[in-house]
C-alpha cells in the first residue's frame, strides 16, 4: 500500500463493495464529458454494476461504450474520495439499461477530513456578470475560497456583485499543467478602494477537481 500525503493506494479484497446507490462519476476513454451514475451492485472478484449513464451527457459518444474500453470510476464515501481504473464489460438495455465493468484491483482513497482551509495566494481569472477579471485567492479549502478581484487600473469598473450570484474561478494549480475551473456561488461581499473580497462556497464540482484541490492543499500543507 502506498501513501503520498492523505492519499492511499488500497489493495482490493473480496468484501470491497460500493454501497448500492452511491452516485458515480464516469470517464470514459474518449469522453470529454464526466458522465454520472449510481451504483447498482456487484459481483466480487466478477463485476460492478452501474446505471446507464444518460444518453444526453454522451452525446455522440455512444460508440464508446464497447467491450474493453478503459474507465475510471470516481465516488465519495464516508468523507474520502475513491478513484479505480477499470474496464468495459459490456450493457443491457432491457428490463433496465445497465452497464458492467471489470472488478477493480487496487482502488485509490483520499481522504477529505485531514484537508483544512490553508492561507494561499494563488493568481486567479474570475468570470462573473459576463466579464472576466484578474483576481487573487487568498485562502481555500475544498468546499470555498475567499478571493479579491482587483481593479487593473483607475479607470476598471469592478462588477456589482451579490451575495448568492455564481461566478467561475480559473486557476493553475502548482503541478497540475491545465487550468483548474471552479464554479462558486458567493456567500459573502466586502468593497474596499479597488478592490471587492468574496467568500465563496464550490458549487457543483467534479469528483476530479475535487481531488486535485485536496492534492494540491495537501502539499501545501506538508511545507514546514
Amino acid at each position: 500500500m502506498g501513501m503520498e500525503g492523505n492519499q492511499q493506494q488500497l489493495n482490493i479484497e473480496e468484501s470491497f463493495l460500493i454501497p448500492i446507490g452511491t452516485r458515480v462519476e464516469l470517464e470514459l476513454d474518449g469522453v470529454m464529458a464526466k458522465l454520472k451514475s449510481f451504483c447498482v451492485g456487484a459481483l466480487p472478484e466478477d463485476c460492478l454494476i452501474f446505471k446507464y449513464p444518460s444518453i444526453t451527457d454522451l452525446g455522440p459518444e455512444t460508440n464508446k461504450l464497447f467491450e474493453g474500453n478503459k474507465i475510471t470510476v470516481r465516488y465519495v464515501d464516508r468523507g474520502n474520495v475513491f478513484a479505480f481504473q477499470s474496464e468495459l464489460l459490456g450493457f443491457v438495455t432491457a428490463p433496465v439499461k445497465l452497464i458492467f465493468v471489470t472488478y477493480p484491483t487496487t482502488i485509490v482513497r483520499h481522504s477529505l477530513r485531514k484537508v483544512q482551509r490553508v492561507d494561499c495566494p494563488l493568481f486567479a481569472e474570475v468570470d462573473v456578470s459576463r466579464e472576466r477579471f484578474e483576481g487573487l485567492i487568498k485562502d481555500i479549502s475544498v468546499r470555498g475560497c475567499r478571493l479579491s478581484i482587483i481593479a487593473r487600473s483607475a479607470s476598471e469598473v469592478l462588477p456589482n456583485i451579490e451575495v448568492g450570484q455564481m461566478l467561475s474561478i480559473h486557476c493553475a494549480l502548482s503541478g497540475i499543467e491545465a487550468p483548474t475551473i471552479i464554479t462558486g456561488q458567493v456567500k459573502s461581499v466586502q468593497r474596499e478602494g479597488n478592490r471587492i473580497t468574496l467568500g465563496t462556497s464550490f458549487h457543483d464540482i467534479d469528483l476530479e477537481v475535487r481531488d486535485r484541490l485536496a492534492s494540491f492543499i495537501s502539499g501545501i500543507q506538508k511545507v514546514p
